[in-house]
């Protein structure tokens, strides 16, 4: 996603409040104009997901499909994990699941800014030699 929101982040044809959400940088308002500085603010990566979708999809609402609500799920596992109130185990499906989830948002992200299907998408969980 850093890759997809770099790409856009400094091009012209974005305002500044546009650049601010895809570099995750503050906004300030300098001799009347709103600026980006150096600070650092965070969005929702499902925020920046939605933009990038909005702003390149002819189908915002199809583009999403089921990989939205799969990779929304995953993200909730991971802050569980990451910002733990108590012990959480993880289960293989979830983690493919996730992995599922992430490389179907790339492939559509690629395919609807650039045209073409993110590359490493089809070779799914298999990337290696079977055990």
């Amino acid at each position: 996603m850093n890759y997809l929101a770099a790409h856009f982040a400094s091009s012209p044809e974005f305002s500044v409040l546009e650049q601010s959400l895809l570099s995750e940088r503050d906004l300030a308002l300098e001799k009347g104009r709103f600026v980006l500085t150096n600070k650092t603010k965070f969005y929702r990566l499902e925020d920046r997901i939605e933009f990038l979708l909005a702003r390149f999809s002819a189908d915002f609402v199809g583009s999403k499909s089921a990989w939205f609500s799969d990779l929304k799920s995953s993200i909730k596992v991971r802050n569980r994990l990451v910002h733990p109130k108590e012990a959480h185990s993880i289960s293989e499906i979830e983690v493919e699941k996730a992995i599922l989830a992430v490389l179907d948002c790339l492939s559509t992200m690629y395919s609807v800014i650039f045209g073409k299907p993110f590359p490493p998408a089809s070779l799914g969980l298999h990337v290696g030699p079977e055990s």
